[in-house]
């Protein structure tokens, strides 16, 4: 496992493109940084997850995220990304991963399946885990 953590680490500027072409990074974590410009084109086949969230991140993400076989977890929340997203994309299996960007539009047929997708997960732990935060805090049902 080659993992990269670099979260909350007060970082400014671009990406470094050189950085999304190191193949054997498995997990990369940016977010809550000050990191700002365009999302590089991704280059990592071994990806199971990458974390941008609350950063500045601007522009198009649909053309630079072409999502591994293995990427299990996508957040690329809180940026100002643009653009308008559609299944071909690949960003479709992860429904939460553009929250909190202002300027996306989401093909209209495609939205629908993605809200449902969001309200059976927000379902399935409200069902599953409420319980155990509470319990977890000392409350007892």
């Amino acid at each position: 496992m080659v993992g990269i953590d670099l979260s909350d680490n007060l970082l400014h500027g671009e990406i470094p493109e050189a950085l999304f072409r190191q193949k054997n990074i498995e997990y990369l974590n940016l977010s809550y940084n000050f990191l700002e410009g365009q999302l590089p084109r991704l280059e990592l086949p071994r990806l199971k997850a990458l974390d941008l969230s609350h950063n500045s991140l601007s522009g198009q993400v649909t053309g630079n995220v072409s999502t591994p076989p293995g990427l299990t977890l996508l957040n690329l929340s809180h940026n100002c990304f643009s653009g308008i997203v559609t299944e071909k994309e690949g960003l479709g299996k992860f429904p939460g991963a553009l929250v909190g960007n202002r300027s996306f539009v989401w093909n209209l047929q495609e939205t629908s399946v993605i809200l449902q997708t969001l309200m059976q997960q927000e379902r399935k732990y409200i069902r599953t885990s409420w319980w155990k935060d509470l319990y977890r805090f000392g409350y007892s049902v």
